[in-house]
């Protein structure tokens, strides 16, 4: 058989194959289990993030400092920037 034959030959058991009868139900049970975890993690960090109220919120500082302390220990071959 060449190409083209096996080719004519797939094709043709493709559309007499049966149609696919849709999702099982546990294939259901699967999907709507795994989107009820993401949903209620979601849901979980959403609601740990904004009712914290009552706490200090941390802020940086408008300007950061980038040379290192005087008291830290200098390393010679160290680029200096």
């Amino acid at each position: 058989m060449n190409s083209s034959e096996v080719t004519t030959t797939v094709l043709a058991a493709a559309q007499t194959a049966a149609p696919a009868a849709g999702m099982t139900t546990s294939g259901w049970f699967l999907l709507l289990a795994s989107w009820a975890a993401i949903v209620g993690v979601c849901v979980f960090c959403f609601w740990r993030i904004f009712s914290r109220r009552g706490e200090e919120h941390l802020v940086a500082p408008l300007e950061i400092e980038t040379e290192p302390p005087p008291d830290a220990p200098r390393d010679a071959d160290a680029p200096r920037l």
